[in-house]
């Protein structure tokens, strides 16, 4: 990208300071009152539905506490002293676990079973027997295949050839001419055969020189065998793990429950600490993050704290104007323990040192508890179900890559075989042999009738054409017919050689679909996983330093402050019981439908505007961030909307951040306070925000694939790698402060009509009072 992409803001301001909240008076005190109503009526609609039974204690207590996912049950349950004592029981557990040999055998079988959990095995391939009967036809037909008999039906050996043509060029037999009748026969009965044989060859179908009918070639024969062996290949190696005695498994299931049972009795401890950290990080959270969903509290998006303000709204003299009451704390009196328990509590958790337990959650981490232990021994009981029964012999185990070079031998052979032939034929055509053989044969024509008184002109008369010329021509026909008879030869003896290994191809196949059905098996085992993952957990514990509890004092002071909210917590439990089960003096309050859904949709929509004041107080924040942000490492890899669609409001955050401020800025000034008789006069600020635009897209869909990005393969930098992992903290920063505005369109288009829900209460309220 270049600078413009960098430097979003730069062109976009021109330079213009900001100067905070000041700079829009109205809406910071607009701001201030709805705030105010939003606690108020949260504190009504919890007096309701406390009532009506709607709000658990304990889901009250940990939304108001920003609890995490803890329960007050957990935190008021801690042992203290139970806590220390699984620490120590922690430092002995990593020696413990050093497995006997029938433990460790069983973890090799583990390990080889691992690969199946992503499936890289093709279990219906390696069932599949496709084309073994074609390929033992094709061996068959082979070893039948009578591919030299143009040739060894007709050919004259070699012998008498060259008995013959030594005759005539030694000058011997010009003194003996009686004795060259048998040589001109013989000749000519070559020259003959080597016609012969050119005709038959040449009317030879071009399939005979060919394998099979079936297949293209000798090697595609076994295609489909290569195809299994593949497949099976991936646990050629691993087999040899895969079968165990009973005697093992059962030394593995004990040493297991061993383990759980160890495990079993640090659970209570771990889970307090993991708890305490849940709490303690959402303390954190409640404090940074402007885009938290709260079910019964989204008047009090700080907490306790929000809701300690309840009281001290129903003493301002606007919001008294707007009540038509200062009545209305009488009929929220119940609401002042727990808010008073709560604020107590709550100053005890944000009073913790931020990050101070990380180093005692991080320590126990390999401690924390994996899969259910009854998950682990059904796991264990399933696999020694699967038995893998196979015919491991070295013959087997060669018998594809044998006949795979056979074939190839076969495939040369062929080859071999058909420029053997081209090569004949060409030779016996050759014109010039042609023409000298004519002559020759003419020759040795004329001998069959002469008197042995004309056999010396003729042996002459032979002797004077170019039988050097003959000699090498049929020479080399000669060896050319070595070369062929030897490529059918080897055809034939290595189609032998692959039919005399049909039993070891077959037993091949056998282990081929036993161990398809073996690893099916295993597959269906749903606890396969927790399995393995429960050896890797004890392998992590195994390695685990025990030193790095000596380091964790902290964080357990950090438990025991924690823990001491207990009793706070179970009077702050009671109170609310006490709410629910006390009888309800005021009517109206009763009368409200749906009170915790108005009252959150009020709260949702005052939080928007919260985010959208502070996005123009934190504007030189933003612009910061969006100057430093680099976006160079997304262009390179050509990331775009069409490649990852998770990263389109990234490569649009430039521009939907310039129309946001700008919207800001003319919302800011557009908003006049009023003087207003009734919640619902205060519906103006809300239409007009949600005019307001807000960043395109998902800011977690964005930061999902800035992370997947990161970890591609792609990415292999160190350099490129951490300019994402900064993207990534800078979406963080910029999600935290809640600028999706679309996504408070619901409240915004709803929040009218809740505002005149508790109008109506006021009123009914004050006749209540009447």
């Amino acid at each position: 990208f270049s600078d413009a992409h960098r430097n979003v803001l730069s062109g976009a301001y021109h330079r213009r300071v900001y100067r905070g909240a000041d700079e829009a008076p109205n809406l910071k005190a607009l701001l201030s009152q709805i705030q105010m109503v939003a606690r108020v009526v949260n504190g009504v609609s919890l007096r309701a539905e406390i009532s009506s039974g709607r709000i658990p204690p304990d889901q009250l207590i940990a939304e108001l506490l920003s609890f995490g996912t803890a329960t007050p049950l957990q935190i008021i349950s801690i042992d203290n002293s139970k806590i220390q004592q699984a620490i120590d029981a922690m430092k002995k557990i990593p020696e413990s676990l050093n497995g006997k040999p029938d433990v460790a055998e069983i973890e090799k079988t583990l390990a080889a079973l691992e690969s199946v959990l992503v499936d890289t095995v093709d279990t219906v391939a390696l069932k599949n027997t496709t084309g073994v009967k074609e390929l033992k036809e094709m061996v068959d037909e082979l070893k039948k295949k009578k591919l030299m008999d143009p040739i060894a039906k007709t050919f004259i050996p070699k012998k008498f050839w060259v008995n013959a043509i030594d005759a005539f060029e030694d000058d011997a037999l010009l003194q003996a001419p009686e004795v060259a009748k048998p040589y001109f026969g013989q000749i000519k009965n070559v020259l003959v055969s080597i016609n012969t044989v050119k005709a038959k060859l040449t009317k030879l179908p071009p399939e005979s020189l060919k394998p099979s009918k079936t297949f293209p070639s000798a090697i595609s024969s076994l295609h489909p065998t290569l195809a299994v062996a593949k497949e099976s290949s991936k646990y050629q190696s691993k087999t040899p793990n895969f079968s165990r005695t009973s005697q093992q498994w059962t030394a593995y299931s004990n040493f297991i429950s061993d383990f759980h049972k160890t495990m079993d009795k640090l659970k209570p401890s771990l889970e307090s600490i993991q708890a305490v950290k849940s709490v303690v990080d959402g303390q954190n959270r409640r404090r940074n993050l402007r885009n938290q969903t709260l079910e019964y509290t989204s008047g009090f998006p700080h907490g306790a704290s929000d809701m300690a303000m309840v009281f001290v709204d129903l003493t301002d003299a606007w919001m008294k104007g707007i009540l038509k009451t200062d009545k209305l704390q009488l009929a929220l009196e119940e609401l002042r323990n727990v808010e008073v328990l709560a604020k107590k509590v709550e100053d005890v958790l944000r009073g913790q040192k931020g990050g101070a337990i990380d180093p005692l959650d991080k320590a126990v981490a390999d401690f924390y508890p994996g899969a259910d232990g009854s998950e682990i021994t059904s796991g264990i009981a399933e696999i020694q179900k699967c038995v893998l029964n196979t015919n491991e012999s070295a013959a087997v185990g060669t018998v594809v890559a044998e006949i795979q070079k056979l074939l190839d031998d076969i495939e040369k052979q062929f080859k071999t075989l058909g420029e053997g032939i081209q090569a004949y034929k060409d030779a016996a055509s050759d014109e010039e042999f042609v023409k000298l053989s004519g002559t020759v044969k003419g020759i040795c024509d004329e001998s069959v009738n002469a008197a042995d008184t004309e056999l010396q002109g003729l042996v002459g008369k032979m002797k004077k054409e170019n039988l050097t010329k003959l000699r090498a021509t049929v020479d080399s026909i000669y060896s050319l017919v070595a070369q062929i008879d030897l490529a059918v030869t080897t055809i034939q003896i290595n189609s032998e050689k692959i039919s005399n290994r049909s039993a070891d191809l077959d037993a091949f196949y056998t282990n081929a679909g036993a161990l398809s059905t073996f690893l099916e098996c295993v597959k269906s085992n749903k606890n396969l996983k927790s399995v393995i993952d429960n050896m890797s957990k004890i392998a992590n514990l195994r390695k685990f330093d025990v030193k790095a509890l000596d380091t964790i004092g902290e964080g357990l002071e950090v438990v025991k402050t924690v823990s001491k909210t207990g009793d706070d917590l179970k009077k702050l439990n009671h109170s609310i019981t006490e709410i629910k089960n006390a009888p309800m003096k005021y009517k109206s309050i009763q009368r409200i439908q749906d009170a915790n859904n108005h009252a959150k949709i009020i709260g949702s929509a005052v939080q928007a505007v919260s985010n959208m004041k502070n996005a123009l107080e934190k504007r030189s924040e933003v612009e910061t961030i969006l100057k430093n942000m680099d976006l160079t490492v997304v262009q390179k890899y050509n990331v775009n909307t069409t490649a990852s669609p998770e990263l389109e409001g990234l490569l649009q955050l430039n521009g939907s951040i310039v129309k946001m401020f700008t919207a800001l800025d003319l919302f800011k000034t557009s908003i006049s306070i009023r003087q207003v008789s009734n919640l619902a006069d205060q519906s103006e600020i809300f239409e007009k925000a949600r005019a307001v635009a807000g960043i395109t897209g998902d800011i977690q869909k964005m930061r999902a694939g800035v992370q997947k990005l990161k970890e591609s393969d792609s990415v292999t930098t160190p350099q490129e790698k951490q300019s994402l992992e900064t993207l990534v903290a800078q979406l963080d920063t910029i999600d935290s402060m809640g600028l999706e505005f679309v996504k408070y369109h619901g409240s915004f288009d709803g929040v009218q009509k809740s505002l005149g829900v508790f109008d109506a209460f006021f009123v009914d309220f004050a006749s209540d009072l009447a």
